[in-house]
């Protein structure tokens, strides 16, 4: 199990996730207060590959936002413990000045409807959220931007992942 979040990890700083971020730094097992990541990606908005002509522009046209996204492995997921992870990346967000984060949760077993329903009608604009069963391979996320935007991806790498 645990080759499914350093495949997504790789896959996301090897550039499959640049149409979401530019990720460029990683860190196995991140520690934020009490809970342990197994993953945490960061990186920024702005494209630093391309020609000259794309990168001026996107220095002059795209704002450089820094952004992470922290991956977790969970044999069961409870509510209690979705919270507390919301609020612990929300204040690191705030003590560091992320603009967008996504929280990617993988679980082995089916998630409680409680739980896919928080994730479902989560709607923190600054925050995505995306629940990836492994047991099922079915994948809820969130219903804003940053969530669908990271579902899709999660999407195409975990089919990739299973084969």
């Amino acid at each position: 199990m645990d080759d499914l979040v350093s495949g997504l990890e790789e896959e996301l700083m090897a550039g499959g996730g640049r149409w979401i971020a530019d990720f460029n730094e990683s860190e196995r097992d991140y520690r934020l207060e009490d809970v342990t990541f197994d993953a945490c990606v960061r990186g920024d908005t702005r494209i630093k590959e391309f020609g000259l002509f794309s990168r001026a522009m996107s220095s002059f046209l795209l704002p450089g936002y820094h952004v992470a996204c922290y991956v977790t492995l969970r044999g069961t997921l409870t509510q209690d413990f979705l919270k507390k992870c919301l609020h612990i990346i929300r204040r690191k967000n705030e003590t560091d000045g992320v603009t967008w984060s996504w929280l990617v949760l993988i679980v082995k077993e089916t998630p409680r409807d409680e739980v896919v329903r928080l994730v479902e009608s989560f709607s923190d604009k600054d925050l995505g959220l995306v629940l990836y069963d492994s047991s099922s391979a079915s994948l809820s996320s969130s219903q804003n931007r940053l969530g669908e935007r990271m579902r899709s991806y999660v999407k195409s790498w975990s089919k990739k992942s299973r084969h």
